[in-house]
């Protein structure tokens, strides 16, 4: 597998992520769509936090990245994989009061659609109603 380089490109060298657009939490960071998603939203001042099954991902080494968190396989341990999201998004909750937005990349979606009730407190939800 081939990683992505992550360095910034020349335009975008001196933005950093700031948080004042927001907090978003983004899964499945070893995606290059992961990746794509982490890099549009910091270059945006978006403070983003990336979580995985892996500890080092493309996603998670990104410049734009403020955080990383691990979690386990989302359909072999359901619960723990919640828990694991649950922890983060209260551990990187923005101190402004607003909501982090929740961002699912892969196949945890489906999870995280049937427990939007679960999570909708913690997190506004990039995805559709189920």
């Amino acid at each position: 597998m081939t990683v992505p380089d992550t360095s910034p490109s020349p335009d975008d060298a001196t933005i950093e992520p700031t948080g004042a657009g927001g907090t978003a939490v983004v899964t499945f960071a070893r995606s290059l769509q992961a990746l794509t998603v982490i890099r549009s939203l910091g270059r945006r001042g978006v403070r983003v936090i990336a979580g995985d099954e892996y500890e080092l991902t493309p996603g998670g080494m990104s410049r734009y990245c403020s955080a990383r968190f691990t979690y386990p396989d989302p359909v072999r341990d359901r619960e723990g994989f919640l828990t694991a999201l649950e922890r983060a998004l209260k551990e990187h909750a923005p101190d402004d009061g607003r909501l982090p937005v929740l961002m699912p990349v892969h196949r945890e979606t489906f999870v995280i659609a049937e427990e939007r009730a679960r999570l909708e407190p913690l997190a506004a939800m990039a995805l559709p109603d189920a």
